[in-house]
């Protein structure tokens, strides 16, 4: 359904034995877990009832922009999906202001102090 992907790396400069300066570039680990209030997680946004979501979405046509179908969002957790799923959560909450955030996803780490100073406030 989404689109957009990212990847985010640490990119810092190592000096080796020889002495030689040396870019390393370090994945930062995310989750888009976790990322939707609690209120509208499973009581705003709730699955058709039934035991199957392939069932319970037959005879409705996704929009042709998305490349899955709702019930197919998280191959990897199947509770995750159609309506349950965070990212689709976050993408429908309605914004109060005209300046508004709505969080991709979590970062797993621990940030360096330093790391996090420059990051705050953008």
């Amino acid at each position: 359904m989404f689109n957009d992907t990212y990847e985010l790396y640490l990119v810092s400069e190592v000096v080796d034995k020889e002495g030689t300066t040396v870019d390393r570039n370090m994945k930062i680990n995310f989750t888009r877990k976790g990322i939707a209030w609690e209120s509208d997680h499973g009581t705003k946004f709730q699955n058709p009832a039934g035991e199957d979501l392939v069932s319970a979405f037959n005879g409705t046509i996704k929009p042709p922009s998305w490349s899955k179908a709702p019930f197919e969002l998280d191959p990897d957790d199947p509770l995750n999906n159609a309506f349950l799923n965070e990212p689709f959560i976050v993408w429908m909450r309605v914004a109060a202001f005209p300046t508004f955030r709505k969080p991709y996803a979590r970062i797993e780490m621990p940030l360096n102090p330093e790391l996090k100073e420059r990051t705050t406030g953008r």
